[in-house]
């Protein structure tokens, strides 16, 4: 069996020696003879290096004349019409650097180019040597460009790789990722004056035209959202079952011995587990791929592990992007963004909903009249967002955890309406106003988000049409909770009509429940089942009221026998 290129990313080593390789050069044929100058973004780990390098060797390998298709004479890309003799010269430039001031960034990017140079300078006659007429990093690239063009008689392949990389990772010192970005701004304001000497251009990274470099980059096309290009980058579902079905079958008994499934697990449980926690991301709303650096590792190391969130500091990452609202994420299900609001224009304007999609911490659901709803992606992104924002979100609340599990459970169990209305005011008036949302889908997700991090065990998250709210289940007590939220927007002013307010909410929630017959599908399943009704103001005021017929005018003390 092939090895699994786990860190190895060249091409022609992963070819030559034997790796385990997932097929793209048909999306790479297509996406060479299409166009010019391309932009793509994708998460970190996700293969982007692999792509570059990939193309690299399409148009630098050898030409042998016995075999002038290759390292890609078994590949996709052999059964196309490209021509194997045709050769470019390529400058890739890969800038995941150490960056800590401009300076130090501006004598990197010298250095690569001097680099390059050198090699050319080599074996070349003096009258053909590369002599820089420049003497800061983006007159180097443009010169570099054209005397390459000039040697070769060819137009020039340019692949830069990570090239946000030098901001992006000091996105927690501003200062430092401002100056830096004055530096890449530079850098990359020389490509346009270059693109007569460009045959190819595909610049790649996390950040889609961070920085501000949307003016400096606007030539690109951007393949980030294409359908045709959507899978270029992660395994597709069957790529997962044509290239790794032979070893999920083999690593199946270690998972089972390992405790992560039944003894009685078949292939086809383990691939339902390994889609669920390592599956999910897209960008078209329709193609969905795995983490290509955890499936790797997962393989390797047959075991459900945090592979990809553990490969950079994500943690802190995501604890400075949400000390103040640690509800953002949850909101993000209720929004739907245009492609240019999931970018990164200016520092000014940095919010964590496009950064954390652009960085694999969210990735898209669905697709409405153009704009992207977003989610999480897997359990792997899930397990960890879940432990930074439980600290987040009960530091924010004042709150132990420990001790709201224990009463939220004792008040549904013992169906102790004000107890519960105590809980859900303690919850929504415990919110700073920053953090505040005018809409019934912000006090959704704030209860969801509030029942999935005390590990309350629940249904699908909110919105499917024909569906109550939330579903509690109590499976120790045979107990399932049904909660339908209704929201005021407009809170009454006096206390005598907000009471009134709030009790018309209640019962709204409770009508829902019985007029729409939520609770048919658990009769089966619980010895109780409790129905609430919950009314919400704008002001955090709240109402729960349990019964089994809206027109109760008070909640009921005792749980619905089924």
């Amino acid at each position: 069996m092939k090895k699994l290129p786990i860190g190895v990313q060249d091409f022609q080593q992963i070819i030559e020696d034997d790796y385990f390789y997932a097929d793209k050069t048909d999306l790479i044929y297509e996406l060479i003879t299409d166009g010019l100058s391309y932009f793509l973004s994708r998460p970190r780990r996700f293969g982007k290096s692999l792509l570059l390098r990939t193309i690299e060797s399409l148009f630098t390998g050898p030409v042998d004349p016995d075999n002038p298709k290759g390292l890609f004479a078994d590949l996709k890309i052999a059964q196309t019409k490209w021509d194997f003799t045709q050769k470019s010269p390529t400058l890739y430039l890969d800038l995941a650097v150490k960056s800590d001031s401009p300076q130090v960034l501006e004598n990197i990017l010298k250095a690569k180019l001097n680099a390059r140079a050198d090699l050319e300078n080599e074996t070349a006659p003096t009258k053909t040597r590369i002599k820089f007429n420049a003497t800061y990093s983006g007159g180097m690239l443009e010169s570099l460009i054209a005397d390459l063009a000039r040697k070769y008689n060819s137009r020039v392949v340019l692949l830069i790789d990570e090239y946000d990389a030098p901001v992006s990772d000091h996105i927690d010192d501003l200062d430092l990722a401002k100056a830096n970005q004055a530096v890449l701004k530079s850098f990359y304001t020389r490509l346009k004056p270059s693109e007569r000497y460009l045959r190819l251009t595909l610049i790649t990274g996390a950040t889609r035209y961070a920085i501000g470099l949307s003016a400096t980059l606007n030539h690109l096309v951007d393949l980030t959202f294409d359908k045709k290009y959507a899978a270029i980058c992660g395994f597709t579902h069957e790529e997962l079952d044509s290239l790794f079905g032979e070893r999920m079958a083999l690593v199946l008994p270690k998972i089972i011995e390992k405790g992560f499934l039944p003894s009685n697990s078949t292939v086809e449980n383990l691939r339902e587990k390994i889609l669920k926690w390592y599956d999910g991301y897209t960008w078209d709303g329709e193609t969905a791929v795995l983490n290509p650096w955890s499936i790797l590792n997962f393989f390797d190391q047959a075991s459900f592990e945090k592979y990809w969130v553990n490969s950079y500091p994500s943690t802190s990452f995501i604890h400075k992007l949400y000390r103040n609202d640690p509800f953002e994420l949850l909101k993000t299900r209720f929004r739907h963004h245009s492609h240019s609001a999931l970018g990164w224009p200016e520092f000014d304007e940095l919010k964590p909903t496009p950064l954390l999609f652009q960085t694999g911490y969210l990735t898209g659901d669905e697709i409405f009249a153009g704009y992207l709803s977003l989610k999480v992606p897997n359990m792997e992104v899930e397990l960890n967002n879940y432990n930074v924002f439980s600290d987040l979100f009960f530091n924010l609340l004042g709150q132990k955890p420990e001790k709201v599990i224990k009463d939220f459970k004792e008040a549904i169990l013992s169906s102790n309406a004000v107890k519960l209305t105590e809980i859900f005011n303690s919850l929504y008036t415990g919110l700073a106003a920053i953090n505040q949302e005018d809409t019934e889908s912000f006090q959704h997700s704030v209860l969801y988000g509030y029942c999935r991090l005390l590990a309350l065990t629940l249904s699908d998250p909110p919105g499917s049409s024909g569906a109550p709210f939330l579903v509690l289940f109590f499976p120790d007590d045979q107990t399932v909770a049904i909660i339908e939220l209704k929201y005021e927007s407009q809170a009454p002013e006096s206390e005598e009509k907000l009471a009134a307010k709030l009790e018309e909410l209640a019962d709204k929630g409770l009508k829902a429940i019985a007029e729409k017959k939520y609770s048919l599908p658990y009769v089966s399943e619980a010895k109780n089942l409790v129905k609430i009704g919950l009314g919400v103001t704008s002001r955090g005021q709240c109402l729960a009221k349990i019964g089994d017929n809206f027109l109760a005018p008070v909640a009921y003390s005792r749980v619905i026998e089924v």
